[in-house]
């Protein structure tokens, strides 16, 4: 028993000595460069393909505050470092803390050791006193090479696909405390990515509460899929992204849908019952598919938000409006939102772009050219 501790300190030590040579090495090599102040900013570049992200911490110390990006390091290649940190006290030798920051950094995230990475250590020089330090930025802006990675939210961007529909809609809308429901068939590859590309840069504040992806059966034969039974629904609820895109794929990897109708209402009723205290619901859907369960849409009571995707030239699968106005929700396309669908009386004409639907019988048809 005591020799296992020995060893168990000595190994413990060995790796402790082995970060902090190495921490050493890169302080010593890194570019030292003075500033006036740095603006923090996480950002993403979608011409350079390049994602900024930060990792602060407080004045003074070496600690990580957020060690939630784990998944950015795995998935993506690094760039570049910069390490910030503030002249104060004036003209004092922070070498030894900076290094500790480093060394900090090394031992959470191991990716940082690729000798690739370009290294710099920046001095922000306009602070006079304690105050004024400890409002500014401690810590590190990382530049990830998006390019390549493996994670799914940048997917649309390296086929090509810079518009977001996703993007759009949430920007449009100030949509709060959401229940996001995603169908993940087929080909809603580009539309998932852009969702998870949006919960990377801007679900901090926990605008979405609980997620659903389904594919309609996880992989299930087409004739054993039952109203409302038909499965294929993955739920997460996390403020950690790297649980969202693992969900995800999960339910991708699971099942592609099979044939065209989907399972939207059931993968809805089943987020309903999940997340009691959503506001908002939101489901993003799939143009070139049909509602398989429609009928059941008669338990929904609540305005449903339809992010439809696939829409060209106003040409809307009319079940999602009907869908919308039975609910007394909305649809939303990259460029509009279609809002009191249900005040529309009989005979009258809903317009989107070059397409027509007439209200017949309480419910859109698709208004054919003469």
């Amino acid at each position: 028993m005591i020799i296992r501790v020995f060893l168990l300190c000595f190994f413990t030590s060995v790796s402790f000595l082995q970060i902090q040579g190495q921490a050493d090495i890169l302080f010593s090599n890194a570019e030292k460069k003075e500033v006036s102040v740095f603006n923090p900013e996480e950002k993403l570049d979608k011409e350079k393909m390049e994602h900024t992200v930060l990792l602060p911490m407080p004045y003074a110390s070496p600690n990580l505050i957020d060690e939630r990006i784990r998944n950015e390091f795995k998935s993506s290649k690094i760039k570049s470092i910069n390490l910030y940190y503030t002249d104060y006290p004036k003209g004092r030798n922070l070498d030894k803390l900076n290094t500790k920051r480093i060394n900090n950094l090394i031992s959470t995230y191991e990716e940082v050791l690729d000798s690739s990475i370009v290294w710099t250590v920046n001095r922000q020089m306009a602070c006079q006193n304690m105050q004024e330090a400890n409002e500014m930025f401690h810590g590190f802006e990382i530049i990830l090479d998006i390019m390549k990675s493996k994670d799914l939210a940048y997917y649309h961007l390296q086929k090509g696909e810079q518009e977001s529909i996703v993007e759009e809609v949430f920007e449009r809308n100030e949509w709060d405390s959401m229940l996001v429901v995603a169908d993940f068939t087929g080909s809603m590859s580009a539309y998932i990515s852009q969702l998870l590309l949006w919960v990377k840069l801007n679900n901090k504040e926990g605008k979405v509460s609980q997620f659903i992806f389904f594919n309609d059966g996880n992989g299930r034969s087409d004739k054993y899929k039952l109203l409302g039974k038909t499965g294929g629904i993955y739920p997460v609820r996390s403020p950690i992204y790297g649980e969202i895109e693992y969900t995800a794929k999960k339910c991708r990897k699971a099942g592609s849908g099979g044939d065209i109708p989907e399972n939207d209402i059931e993968a809805l009723l089943a987020g309903i019952k999940l997340c009691t205290d959503c506001k908002e619901l939101v489901l993003i859907a799939d143009n070139f598919s049909d509602v398989r369960d429609i009928a059941l849409s008669l338990k929904i009571e609540e305005p449903l938000r339809i992010i439809l995707c696939g829409v060209k030239d106003g040409f809307i699968n009319p079940v999602y409006l009907n869908l919308a106005r039975r609910t007394k929700g909305s649809v939303h396309l990259i460029e509009k939102d279609l809002k009191d669908l249900a005040s529309l009386n009989e005979g009258e004409i809903l317009e989107v772009d070059s397409a027509k639907f007439i209200v017949v019988k309480g419910e859109f048809v698709l208004l054919e050219d003469e």
